[in-house]
């Protein structure tokens, strides 16, 4: 299991949660997804990916560690919401920019990986929003 991540403004966002189509371009670069993601306002983002079990045995063994906290992954992160999308484990989610700025800052997920971790810090200064699926 991949959790990947991209980096979306926050019109992007928006369209997303209209029509989510625009996924399928962000993370797959299926046949036509790229006309159909432009025509909803969504452009090309950097994405990275880290392992969704090694996330979870992570954030499980800080939450016993220390008794407090998410045990999973994406509460961890502090999602937002969900889109209507499934890429194979779960629908697809988002954090907006106001939670992306709190997941860079406070989130055990984003350091670890170096992308990962590049990728929350640069839509936090940027006041982005990031979207994610589990595949």
């Amino acid at each position: 299991m991949w959790m990947n991540f991209a980096r979306v403004s926050a019109a992007s966002l928006e369209a997303l949660k209209k029509d989510a189509s625009g996924l399928d371009f962000l993370f797959f670069s299926e046949d036509g997804a790229k006309a159909a993601a432009n025509s909803a306002g969504i452009v090309g983002a950097p994405c990275a990916g880290l392992d969704y079990r090694t996330a979870a045995m992570v954030i499980e063994a800080m939450a016993e560690h220390t008794g407090e906290g998410e045990s999973d992954p994406l509460g961890e992160l502090g999602v937002t919401g969900d889109l209507d999308y499934d890429a194979g484990y779960g629908p697809a989610f988002y954090l907006d920019p106001a939670a992306v700025k709190k997941a860079s800052a406070d989130s055990g997920i984003p350091p670890l990986d170096d992308e990962v971790e590049e990728l929350f810090a640069a839509a936090a200064k940027a006041g982005e929003a990031i979207v994610g699926v589990i595949t």
